[in-house]
């Protein structure tokens, strides 16, 4: 199976996408880790939150230590929150 350049999903981007990339130059496309995309690498995901639940084991809001879930803050720092509160930050969250 050959690889070749794809054009960019942007209407408006004239950028081509390179063989084995989810993302033109400009940064259209697929993040490689974005947890929808095919591309994620679940193991280091995994690593990352089981690190930060380590270091914080307990919900950053209220303090609980049930159903935790681990956020990706605004710099990309983990931030642990409990489920409830982890759906009230992104609303693309699953609830468990």
């Amino acid at each position: 199976m050959s690889r070749t350049y794809r054009v960019c999903p942007r209407v408006d981007c004239p950028e081509l996408i390179a063989p084995g990339e989810t993302q033109c130059a400009a940064g259209h496309g697929r993040p490689k880790n974005a947890s929808w995309s095919r591309d994620r690498d679940i193991t280091e995901h995994n690593k990352w939150a089981k690190a930060a639940k380590q270091a914080h084991p307990y919900c950053s809001v209220c303090g609980t230590t049930k159903k935790l879930d681990v956020h990706h803050g605004p710099n990309g720092e983990p931030v642990v929150l409990c489920n409830t509160h982890h759906i009230e930050a992104d609303p693309h969250a699953r609830a468990r």
